[in-house]
């Protein structure tokens, strides 16, 4: 789990199928040495992690993605510059799954990364 070492959740609502969360990178976190010395970049992967961990505190199951038709990295997160981010979920049940719209958005506005995700309860 990625949550209270590479970030901290410091606002969670869930209201329908709709999840909003509030966090903050950690740009201590070992992952930001080695993802690039000197310039720290998010990596993707950590990107996929934290909507699964979001969408599971959220909804208080756990899920896994099991398949992915969308996803956009649309700019760079710097932990440095851009420590803080939104994370806006959009949700709905079918079949035994969830069907999820994820998007994050930068302190300044930008949007930086979307992906659409078919998740399975991994309970």
């Amino acid at each position: 789990m990625l949550v209270g070492s590479f970030y901290i959740i410091n606002e969670l609502k869930v209201e329908g199928g709709e999840v909003s969360a509030k966090i903050e990178l950690q740009s201590h976190h070992p992952i930001f040495e080695g993802h690039f010395p000197g310039e720290p970049v998010m990596p993707g992967v950590t990107m996929i992690r934290i909507c699964e961990e979001i969408l599971s505190e959220s909804l208080k199951i756990q899920y896994r993605i099991k398949e992915s038709k969308s996803i956009k990295f649309l700019s760079i997160i710097n932990p440095i510059e851009n420590p803080s981010l939104e994370i806006f979920i959009q949700f709905k049940p079918q079949d035994n799954q969830l069907i999820a719209d994820f998007s994050f958005i930068k302190s300044d506005g930008v949007v930086s990364f979307k992906m659409n995700a078919t998740l399975l309860n991994w309970d």
